[in-house]
């Protein structure tokens, strides 16, 4: 049987460089918009959820998640770690795949080309970004959901 593979994509307003980007405008739509589109794009991500905190002005993500249809979890603001565990836990996530909210241009190829490298060799974990030979705005990152539980994914 195949694995369902997850695409978790951390979100959250409270930007300290530019706070709301994840929800600001590109031709008049948010940048989350593109972000969610260029993982669906992905010909091996089978479900995109969207991680956030509990905080209040991240409400604007969870509604904007509920317009679209697509899946929400909220957690800690201050522990991603935790938010990312809880979120595997809650929806039976194994393998993840990591994805930031403000990469609008991360690459469905590469998203593909990494989850075939980690189920091809078996790995745990598996990122494009350990030798920065990579667009910081196209990283990704792909473990086990007891790879995130031992705090291995940060």
């Amino acid at each position: 049987m195949k694995k369902k593979i997850y695409a978790i994509i951390q979100a959250r307003m409270s930007s300290s460089r530019l706070p709301g980007k994840v929800l600001k405008k590109i031709k008049q739509k948010p940048m989350l918009h593109y972000v969610i589109k260029q993982v669906k794009a992905s010909k091996m991500v089978d479900e995109i959820i969207i991680v956030t905190t509990t905080e209040k002005e991240d409400k604007p993500i969870v509604d904007f998640c509920l317009k679209n249809k697509i899946k929400c979890f909220r957690g800690s603001k201050l522990d991603l770690l935790d938010r990312y565990y809880n979120c595997a836990k809650k929806y039976n996530c194994d393998p993840i795949v990591r994805v930031t909210s403000d990469c609008p241009i991360v690459d469905p190829e590469v998203i593909d080309l990494t989850i075939s490298e980690f189920l091809k060799k078996k790995y745990d974990y598996i990122s494009n970004n350990l030798e920065n030979f990579i667009l910081r705005e196209r990283e990704m990152t792909l473990a086990y959901a007891w790879v995130v539980g031992c705090g291995i994914l940060m």
